[in-house]
C-alpha cells in the first residue's frame, strides 16, 4: 500500500531577495505546521545567502503538503514529475519536486528547474503504487 513517509523541503535566499518574501514563498508550499530553519552562509563574493529548510514525518502533515502540490499540479503536472521519482528499494523510494519560488510566493504552485523550492517526498510503496494516488484511484 502506498504512503508518502516523510518530506524534506529547501530554497536558498540569496543576498538581491527579502528573506521574508522567501520564507513566505516556503510556507506557501509547506504550510504552518513545521518549523523553517534557517543557516547564514556566504556566496562566492562574500555575499550573505540563507539556507531556509523545513522536515516532518508526521503522516498528517506529510500527507497535507503532498496533496496540496498534487492538487495545484494536475496530472499534467505528473508527467513532468515523472523522472524525478528515485527507487532506494523495491518498495521505498523518493519523489524530487522543485517549485517556482517566485510564483509560490504569490501562492501559486509550478514546476522550476531554476530558482526553486526544492522538496523531496520519502514514500514506501511502487511506483505505480504513487501512480494510482496520483490519479485518486486510491
Amino acid at each position: 500500500m502506498f504512503r508518502v513517509t516523510s518530506f524534506k523541503a529547501r530554497v536558498i535566499c540569496y543576498s538581491t531577495e527579502d528573506p521574508d518574501k522567501v520564507r513566505k514563498a516556503l510556507r506557501s508550499v509547506v504550510g504552518d505546521d513545521v518549523q523553517i530553519v534557517s543557516k547564514k552562509t556566504q556566496g562566492y563574493y562574500r555575499d550573505p545567502i540563507y539556507v531556509m529548510e523545513c522536515y516532518s514525518n508526521n503522516e498528517r502533515i506529510v500527507s497535507k503538503v503532498f496533496n496540496r502540490i498534487l492538487g495545484a499540479l494536475g496530472m499534467n503536472g505528473w508527467q513532468l514529475l515523472r523522472p524525478g521519482i528515485e527507487m532506494t528499494s523495491r518498495e521505498h523510494g523518493r519523489l524530487h519536486i522543485r517549485l517556482d519560488k517566485q510564483e509560490a510566493y504569490l501562492g501559486r504552485l509550478t514546476l522550476s528547474e531554476h530558482d526553486a523550492v526544492k522538496i523531496e517526498f520519502s514514500f514506501k510503496g511502487s511506483v505505480e503504487e504513487l501512480e494510482e494516488a496520483i490519479r485518486g484511484e486510491s
